[in-house]
């Protein structure tokens, strides 16, 4: 497993496969945190909400990867436009999977 992410040259799909390979470290790693801090509510449901979400096959890489299967011109392969894209896609991701994460995460506590 390569841990280092690939070269800007990188064909976009070994890019997108070690993004999906980072989302479900971060994913088991959330879980096991919200397990640490299961004494802690408000950190607990965010990160258990933000662990499933990463292991989660919708959002993300894997769901890229599945469109390319039917249509490889979503791909982007010019590295300017790959950078661009990155930038703009890390301003939205972050909040959103923060947001997302915590409504999920809180749902789940909360239904028990």
């Amino acid at each position: 497993m390569r841990l280092r992410a690939p070269g800007p040259d990188a064909d976009p799909r070994e890019t997108l496969a070690w993004v999906r390979r980072f989302e479900l470290i971060t994913g088991v790693a959330n879980l096991g945190l919200a397990i640490f801090f299961w004494d802690h509510e408000t950190v607990r449901w965010v990160l258990l909400g933000v662990g499933l979400l990463g292991l989660s096959p919708w959002p993300g890489a894997a769901a890229v990867l599945r469109k390319a299967e039917r249509n490889p011109e979503i791909l982007v392969t010019d590295p300017e436009r790959r950078r661009l894209r990155a930038r703009r896609i890390a301003l939205v991701q972050v909040p959103l999977y923060v947001v997302a994460g915590a409504l999920v995460g809180y749902a789940i506590v909360r239904w028990r």
